[in-house]
């Protein structure tokens, strides 16, 4: 897990398993609900973590001895996505989704808040602690990512009520 003391090839190799793991997840809620907004809000969520990875995935390849070696599928299907971006295990993740009763877009939305929530203060910790201002860097656009995932949900919060 990510402790902003990695060197700038760890950070973004970790950074990308949380962005992937988080994906994985949203791609397991939108199979599981049966309500066409909620599978929709899970669907873009998805879809915005696709491109978090390819961000992630650019930044390795530019600073990583490795590049000439792999490309985006290579490296993104080699790392392991064990946590999603709240720190949760993503098996824990998704076994707590299915215990919970996601009948509704306004249901979906509490569990996105929750998870984007955690991402955006998960980010902001690290950037604060990194050690490597190269890293700082990658976080605070982490950080700048992730709010724009919670000012999607309160715009579809204010759609939904």
């Amino acid at each position: 897990m990510l402790t902003g003391k990695e060197d700038i090839v760890r950070a973004i190799t970790e950074a990308l398993a949380l962005e992937k793991g988080t994906r994985e997840f949203y791609q397991f809620a939108a199979s599981k609900v049966k309500d066409k907004s909620a599978k929709d809000i899970f669907s873009v969520l998805r879809d915005m973590e696709e491109r978090h990875m390819r961000y992630l995935d650019f930044l390795y390849l530019a600073v990583s001895e490795e590049r000439d070696l792999l490309g985006y599928k290579d490296f993104s299907s080699s790392v392991t996505a064990t946590h999603i971006e709240s720190g949760v295990s993503a098996r824990d993740a998704m076994k707590l989704f299915e215990e919970q009763e996601i009948k509704t877009a306004k249901d979906a939305l509490k569990v996105a808040f929750r998870i984007e929530g955690q991402a955006h203060g998960l980010y902001m910790k690290l950037a604060e602690t990194a050690a490597d201002p190269e890293v700082t860097v990658i976080f605070e656009e982490m950080v700048a990512q992730e709010l724009k995932h919670v000012e999607y949900l309160k715009d579809l919060e204010k759609m939904v009520k």
